[in-house]
């Protein structure tokens, strides 16, 4: 994946594997989350919706929205 972004011009500012955050249920052959997550600058952001790849919304990514508090 991380090639795939390289090779259309779009440079990795630092890459790990990250969760979606949800919760999953743990069983054998079930998906787990697990997602490759790539930081990049957000010029890139439109090259990289393009290539298929989409936005890790995640409590680091969007700290506020998920510090609300619904009552």
């Amino acid at each position: 994946m991380a090639n795939e972004l390289t090779r259309a011009g779009i440079a990795i500012v630092s890459q790990k594997k990250a969760t979606d955050g949800l919760m999953h249920i743990q069983l054998c052959g079930s998906i787990t989350g697990s997602v490759n997550a790539y930081e990049i600058a957000s010029s890139d952001l439109q090259k990289a919706l393009d290539l298929g790849f989409s936005y890790l919304i995640t409590p680091q990514t969007a700290p506020s929205r998920w510090s609300e508090r619904i009552l």
